[in-house]
């Protein structure tokens, strides 16, 4: 799909996003068996992960990303219940559209901070229906610091729908001219179960922590 064709997606969607208020996104998530070398056990860790359901609120200030906390698995030991959610997603998720800052909460409550910018998504001409959408294939591909402290390459897939006129993804993944429907990162799939649009405004509080620069931040960790 060519710069010109996207530029039209993306200056549609801003047109249309404009006159929205606010809406409640749900996502249920998978896991493909994989063996992480922990020493834990795959199944009941997986087992955990799919009962998992995320959701996005959003309104015109803002949007936060977040597990909906569930009761505890009795038949999975809680050990198994906070590593799924580690795999799955260690961060809560805030745009602060008016500050143009994404904002990501570490479990731990450590708060981090960056200038919110769009990600060089590749919009493809491959197209399957989701939950009778339309939706448009996307790729993007990024570094990251693995566990064995090298560089390495990953490509997330994103399927979104052009006539859902929203920018919003699971986790950070944000900025297409449609709302993710489905997201394939790594082992792990996020695919919506739930859209809700609402006239009133959700009431959405970024959290109070101190802000620390990501960049910075991620310096440091690198340096140790």
């Amino acid at each position: 799909m060519n710069k010109y064709f996207t530029l039209l997606l993306l200056l549609s969607f801003l047109n249309i996003f404009g006159q929205k208020a606010s809406g409640e996104i749900t996502y249920k998530v998978t896991r493909t068996f994989v063996d992480m070398g922990l020493n834990a056990d795959v199944t009941a860790t997986n087992q955990k992960i799919n009962q998992q359901l995320f959701k996005i609120f959003f309104n015109k200030s803002y949007s936060n990303f977040t597990i909906v906390e569930q009761m505890a698995d009795e038949n999975v030991d809680g050990f198994y219940n906070i590593l799924a959610k580690i795999i799955v997603s260690n961060y809560d998720y805030y745009y602060d559209y008016s500050n143009n800052k994404l904002l990501e909460l570490d479990r731990d409550g450590t708060l981090l901070e960056q200038e919110l910018q769009i990600l060089p998504w590749l919009i493809t001409t491959d197209t399957k229906i989701i939950d009778k959408y339309q939706c448009y294939k996307a790729t993007y591909t990024f570094e990251y610091l693995a566990r064995d402290q090298k560089i390495k390459e990953r490509t997330a897939t994103a399927w979104f729908a052009p006539s859902l006129p929203y920018p919003y993804g699971p986790k950070n993944y944000f900025g297409l001219p449609g709302l993710i429907l489905e997201l394939n990162e790594n082992d792990i799939t996020f695919l919506v179960s739930k859209i809700e649009f609402s006239d009133v405004e959700i009431e959405i509080k970024l959290p109070k922590q101190k802000r620390i620069e990501k960049a910075s931040f991620e310096k440091k960790l690198k340096n140790r």
